[in-house]
């Protein structure tokens, strides 16, 4: 499955490319689409990504058999989950309103605005608390007896999680908070099983967009997600590409990185000024891409960004040069991360294995599609992920405790 999502990550913008050579409107640059020479850079940086993911990835010589767990670790571990993503979507509903989102009553980007800073309390639980603790349900069921009431349990999981990331009122993010488990359940799996999932999150990616975009048909709902994956994937590649090769001056790129440290640290230690727009935009890659596509300033700082990919970052380090690096960090990155999902697998290290299924869904996985290599290793990751990994080690680790007095007093 693993080798599925990268490459549908690396081929799809491809093919947006293809089509914006074929004439399609790319919304993201609001141009129309022609031959502008990116179509065989951009064909070499897929073939090349490609290579360097199946040339360093590889499978553990060790059979993957997990140790059977006693059925009250895994049903006391899920119920703690349950426990928690039940709070942490009362919270959105209850606290701060998110069903407006469901009934149209507020619009998804005013939503998210009127988190202000309350908006790091539902990042944090949709990006590293649910998907993490999700997928090491996931881990526990595939060492468990796996009958009926154990499905069952984590099915529920499945919908809370997906309930949770329904309320930021995007298409995809409840599919992104539960594919790390997915990921782990259907790691040996069959191509058909992987097809029976993918079928599955594309109706429920469906059933959101006439809930969050109002698609009137379905028709139209498939139009607007093939585009969303296609054209939207490319468009920005595409023009980046044709700016450098006409010879316009893009700005700097390495200063960028420095958005890795956190805006806090860039103020109060750096001196970087949040209401010098140009200068602020210059240390963060997402706003400097819409600055280099011609998105309006206005329009920037109300929080619109575009897509990318690796491929335009790699322009804007260095040209050709640059797209030759980041599709080898590309396939590189990817073939890492598999390999080391599969060895925790192998070794029965679910924590391990939980928190790397989750940092390829959630970081990596997204890179791929959009770009922005600070966001595989931002400050706030590093904290957000060590905070979670003690939350679920803890949840699983009382399991442990509770089993130790359970022997104790027989």
């Amino acid at each position: 499955m693993f080798s599925y999502i990268y490459l549908s990550a690396i081929i799809l913008p491809l093919i947006g490319i293809i089509l914006m050579y074929n004439g399609a409107y790319g919304i993201s640059v609001g141009e129309q689409g022609y031959d502008n020479g990116s179509l065989s850079i951009f064909l070499l940086y897929t073939v090349v990504s490609i290579f360097v993911f199946f040339m360093l990835k590889k499978r553990t010589a060790t059979s993957i058999q997990l140790t059977k767990i006693r059925p009250f670790k895994f049903y006391r571990y899920c119920f703690r989950v349950l426990i928690l993503i039940s709070f942490l979507v009362g919270v959105m509903l209850f606290v701060f309103n998110a069903d407006r989102v469901w009934y149209g009553e507020i619009g998804k980007g005013e939503f998210r605005a009127s988190l202000g800073s309350f908006g790091f309390f539902a990042y944090l639980t949709t990006k590293y608390i649910a998907p993490l603790s999700l997928a090491y349900a996931a881990f526990l069921y595939k060492s468990s007896n796996r009958g009926l009431s154990e499905a069952s349990l984590l099915a529920v999981l499945f919908v809370l999680g997906m309930v949770l990331g329904s309320t930021w009122g995007f298409k995809a993010t409840g599919i992104t908070i539960i594919l790390p488990a997915f990921l782990i359940l259907l790691w040996s799996s069959s191509f058909i099983n992987i097809v029976f999932f993918s079928t599955i999150s594309l109706s429920v990616i469906l059933v959101f967009a006439f809930i969050f975009d109002g698609s009137q048909s379905l028709m139209s709902a498939f139009s607007s997600i093939f585009l969303r994956l296609t054209v939207i994937q490319g468009d920005v590649a595409w023009y980046v590409w044709g700016l450098y090769e006409t010879g316009v001056e893009l700005p700097p790129y390495g200063q960028t990185l420095a958005a890795a440290l956190g805006d806090t640290v860039l103020e109060n230690i750096f001196s970087f000024d949040k209401s010098n727009y140009n200068e602020w935009i210059s240390i963060h890659y997402d706003m400097l891409l819409n600055d280099v596509a011609g998105v309006p300033q206005s329009v920037a700082q109300a929080g619109h960004s575009i897509v990318g990919t690796p491929f335009t970052e790699g322009v804007i380090m260095g040209g050709a040069g640059g797209v030759l690096f980041m599709a080898v960090l590309s396939g590189g990155l990817s073939a890492i991360v598999f390999n080391r999902i599969d060895r925790s697998l192998a070794m029965g290290n679910g924590l391990l294995c939980a928190f790397w299924a989750t940092y390829f869904s959630v970081f990596l996985f997204p890179w791929l599609r959009g770009g922005a290599v600070v966001q595989l290793f931002h400050i706030s990751l590093i904290l957000s992920f060590s905070a979670s990994i003690f939350l679920v080690f803890l949840m699983a680790k009382l399991t442990v405790l509770e089993k130790k007095s359970d022997r104790c007093k027989a």
